[in-house]
């Protein structure tokens, strides 16, 4: 069950974060630069040759000035192809989005391509962003292949920003009678 609410009126508050302005990383990223089809002409990315039990991620520090919910807008990796590697993405510790199954392109850019990747939630102040590769998605040569141009949060002037099944794990049957908090 899936509820989108789109609204006409112009965010507040849009918050860009640069892929190489990251705070912390349990992986080896490397910075390209110097490529103007690129934001800020520069990239993050990483190749590492992963290690099934390793858990590889980019993570970076988001201040909102408004809590609410947020649209998540990335330039990043081409999804769902053999030579790169999927993500999911984590805010301030809860999984929110696993990115091969709910994203949508926008377009492509140069290598990349600009996905919506859904909603999020952020609180005021500081907040965690983390990009975390999928580690079952590797190369056939066992290598991570994930890169990070930009990502965007745009405020959403509305007053639903998530729905919350009452049930454990969000998992029914079609005859199970299913409540939601609104």
């Amino acid at each position: 069950f899936l509820l989108s609410i789109l609204s006409v009126q112009a965010s507040a508050e849009t918050i860009k974060v640069e892929g190489e302005n990251y705070a912390e990383a349990n992986c080896t990223p490397t910075i390209q630069e110097g490529l103007k089809e690129f934001s800020n002409s520069a990239f993050v990315h990483n190749f590492d040759v992963m290690d099934k039990d390793k858990t590889y991620s980019i993570t970076y520090k988001v201040n909102a000035e408004k809590k609410g919910g947020y649209s998540l807008n990335a330039v990043t990796t081409y999804l769902q192809k053999t030579w790169t590697t999927d993500y999911r993405v984590i805010v301030n510790g809860k999984e929110i989005i696993e990115a091969r199954d709910t994203a949508s392109r926008i377009k492509n850019i140069s290598s990349s391509a600009l996905y919506d990747l859904g909603l999020i939630h952020l609180e005021e102040g500081e907040n965690t962003v983390t990009f975390e590769a999928i580690s079952s998605d590797k190369r056939s040569d066992g290598r991570l292949v994930m890169w990070i141009d930009y990502f965007e949060m745009e405020l959403i002037p509305f007053g639903i920003y998530s729905l919350s099944p009452y049930e454990d794990l969000g998992v029914f049957e079609r005859s199970d009678k299913v409540e939601y908090s609104i």
